[in-house]
């Protein structure tokens, strides 16, 4: 199949794996986690690592349900977990409005939302891309994933709107809107995996899909090294991006201006994206 013929046929895929990225459970709450810290702590007296940890439970607890997800995924399908996660996400991460006051029950709250959310992340949009890619996997899914940045340049303006005028529990809501609205009709109408005649006969065949066991992969010490590449980029990345807002305002800017930077930061990567 050529590169033309590929692109034809999947970008229905690409689309859809776009506003998978943008609207699921990969950037939506670290994007916004940096707007609520100073509003929590003037609200409630949190501490800021007190608040920041919920996004840290919540991603703990995605990265331990990720290999059940994977799994879940190949035994019944990407579309159904796709479509649940996104479900799942929407609701939890909207009742997070909802939570009591009391820093125990934050950190619950984010930990349960984080054990339904990994399915709506990349882990099941890359999945769908590499199926239908082989000549143009790459450029696939550097488009598929600058839903991420799309994600990070707009949440913290409207979030950050949102919150100043009714307040940090508006905020979930408001954003809950991605996955449920947005999201979850968009998969639903253009995401699926592909027949086995439609695969590139470099993923697959009618027989079955190319590739190693997971056994033989964790043996493999390329494995090991990008999953330390990924760990390293993800520890220094998401404690930067998660306390940027409040590192500016506590040097003297404005929180606007702030939420500006915090949004180009975004833009800068969306924009290193499209020049590779």
């Amino acid at each position: 199949m050529s590169s033309t013929s590929e692109l034809r046929r999947g970008w229905r895929i690409v689309l859809a794996a776009f506003v998978g990225v943008a609207c699921g459970a990969s950037p939506i709450p670290y994007t916004l986690m940096g707007q609520l810290i100073g509003p929590m702590h003037e609200e409630l007296g949190w501490s800021v690592g007190h608040i920041s940890l919920g996004v840290t439970l919540f991603g703990l607890s995605a990265a331990f349900m990720a290999p059940y997800i994977g799994s879940l995924a190949d035994r019944v399908g990407l579309r159904k977990v796709g479509l649940a996660s996104l479900l799942a996400f929407g609701l939890t991460f909207a009742s997070l409005g909802l939570v009591p006051e009391f820093v125990l029950a934050w950190w619950i709250a984010w930990g349960l939302a984080g054990l339904v959310a990994v399915g709506s992340g990349p882990l099941t949009w890359s999945r769908g891309v590499n199926l239908w890619f082989f000549r143009q996997r790459g450029l696939a899914l550097g488009i598929a994933l600058i839903g991420t940045s799309l994600t990070g340049v707009c949440v913290p303006l409207f979030a950050g709107a949102a919150i100043d005028s009714w307040g940090w529990r508006s905020a979930f809501p408001l954003l809950a809107v991605l996955p449920l609205l947005i999201g979850l009709p968009v998969v639903w109408l253009l995401f699926r995996e592909p027949r086995p005649e439609e695969r590139p006969k470099q993923v697959g065949t009618a027989e079955g899909l190319t590739g190693v066991t997971r056994s033989t992969a964790i043996r493999d010490y390329r494995f090991w090294l990008l999953f330390a590449s990924i760990l390293m980029v993800a520890l220094s990345y998401g404690g930067i991006n998660v306390h940027l807002q409040q590192m500016l305002e506590l040097k003297g800017f404005d929180k606007t201006v702030a939420r500006g930077v915090v949004s180009s930061l975004a833009v800068a990567i969306l924009l290193s994206l499209i020049h590779i």
